[in-house]
């Protein structure tokens, strides 16, 4: 499965090349990244966004640019950072960095994103793969030795940025490199250079073939389904086939990040376990 991946992964390569080398992108561009987390084939869960934030961006920027399989000499580094000490919650006490642990749930929030993915998966274990009353410690010892093997945590465009909106600029402006674009057998619009990336993210699915995805975003879920039937409802499931001869099709959940979403986690652990 791994080399399926490399494969996939080595069509991307021409943009990466475009992206480090010329100048303009250098302030909107921050790596390439691909899978952040262990390569599980057949997980109960695939987390899905829409692109790598400034959190990964700072993690890796100093060694390695890029962050994808095919210059990953050591694959069990691929995984998932949210557990680092200090990545969700921490704070300057005295002039001195306190990294607490990932499990110090009262502390202080240093990072939203991977501190509620982590009450999400806490919550998940609690209602699906725990059984009976154990105490916090077990609960901590079960996420950390079994459920972070049994996910896959990816975004639909693998380039990091800031913000979404530097993403968008960024891909605004690829349109515009009509050699690459050529080569790559994509029109020079944004419509044909997002399915690129869609299709891509679909043969990953297909290597990877998940029991459910779980989209982290209505945006994300819109923008590899070409769906809009989440519009008004903050938590939506469905049950879809990405292309339109494909046999196999997959469940979902997918819920709005818009605001705190942390009251919708209940509700999204409910509908993943339904599924």
């Amino acid at each position: 499965m791994i080399d399926n991946i490399k494969n996939i992964e080595k069509k991307y390569l021409p943009i990466i090349e475009i992206l480090e080398q010329n100048s303009k992108y250098k302030k909107l561009y921050k790596g390439f990244i691909t899978f952040q987390s262990k390569i599980n084939k057949n997980p109960d869960i695939l987390f899905l966004g829409i692109n790598a934030g400034e959190g990964a961006f700072k993690e890796y920027k100093e060694n390695n640019l890029r962050r994808t399989i095919i210059n990953e000499e050591n694959l069990q580094s691929l995984k998932l950072d949210w557990f680092k000490d200090g990545n969700s919650r921490g704070e300057m006490l005295d002039k001195k960095w306190n990294a607490y642990k990932w499990h110090e749930t009262t502390k202080k929030i240093n990072n939203s994103f991977p501190a509620r993915m982590l009450d999400l998966l806490i919550l998940l274990s609690e209602k699906h793969y725990i059984n009976k009353e154990l105490d916090k410690q077990k609960i901590i010892q079960v996420i950390e030795n079994e459920v972070h093997e049994k996910i896959v945590f990816t975004n639909l465009y693998p380039i990091a940025t800031k913000t979404t909106t530097e993403l968008n600029k960024i891909l605004s402006m690829l349109v515009n490199e009509t050699e690459l674009l050529k080569n790559l057998g994509i029109e020079p619009n944004i419509k044909s250079l997002k399915n690129f990336f869609r299709q891509r993210t679909i043969e990953y699915i297909d290597k990877l073939n998940p029991k459910i995805i779980v989209f982290l975003g209505h945006t994300a879920y819109n923008e590899l389904t070409l769906k809009t039937n989440y519009k008004g409802k903050k938590v939506i499931t469905d049950e879809i086939i990405f292309r339109k001869n494909d046999v196999k099709s997959y469940k979902i959940v997918s819920f709005s990040r818009q605001g705190n979403w942390s009251g919708l986690l209940n509700e999204v652990v409910n509908k993943i376990i339904e599924k």
